[in-house]
């Protein structure tokens, strides 16, 4: 079960109140992870919006709905705000986001060397999913969309996971580049890599 700190629940309910939601149930759901976290959705439903395998909390009159696999992954978390990100919700949770040894050990390469190699760029990579040996990524910020994407992700960040991490067979990439800022982005396109040293 989860528990929400008071000034978490404050929040929530001032979010129902200024959307027009008074009285209603928040639904938190864990709707995808990254690298290293769990990313969640927090959305106002009414009580009769209740799913047969629900979990409810009831933290002092502030009701919450968890799905049943979202349940499973937020056991013994906390939700609260963080003063660091200026007053937004965060959930501190200590359940692994990767069970996978390997999908782990790809999520850890990504964050402690890939995303520095790229932030320079102002990219980023996420680990989105691992299943049968097939690492699933989504390039994020200054990637998402780069025409270079497709040579940073073949000749830079495939080959060093593949290299780092031999249980996997293959990288794919899920980002929606068309919806990115950078408007170049072509598949196959030539070019360098940030990742790769001349």
């Amino acid at each position: 079960m989860i528990t929400l700190t008071d000034a978490a629940r404050t929040r929530l309910l001032e979010m129902l109140k200024a959307e027009g939601h008074e009285g209603y149930a928040i639904r938190l759901r864990v709707r995808g992870r990254d690298n290293r976290n769990y990313v969640y959705d927090f959305r106002p439903v009414k009580h009769s919006d209740k799913g047969a395998g629900d979990e409810v909390v009831d933290a002092d009159g502030l009701t919450i709905y968890l799905d049943p696999a979202t349940a499973q992954r937020v056991q013994g978390a906390t939700v609260g705000l963080s003063v660091e990100q200026m007053g937004r919700l965060v959930i501190d949770n200590p359940n692994t986001v990767w069970q996978d040894e390997a999908a782990s050990a790809v999520a850890d390469l990504i964050e402690d060397r890939i995303n520095p190699s790229i932030a320079v760029h102002g990219g980023r990579v996420a680990l989105v999913d691992y299943d049968e040996h097939i690492a699933y990524i989504d390039m994020q910020g200054g990637c998402q969309g780069c025409g270079l994407a497709t040579v940073t992700l073949r000749q830079g960040i495939e080959r060093l996971i593949l290299d780092e991490v031999p249980t996997v067979k293959s990288i794919v990439d899920v980002t929606a580049h068309e919806q990115g800022e950078n408007p170049f982005f072509r598949r196959g396109q030539e070019g360098g890599s940030p990742l790769i040293k001349e």
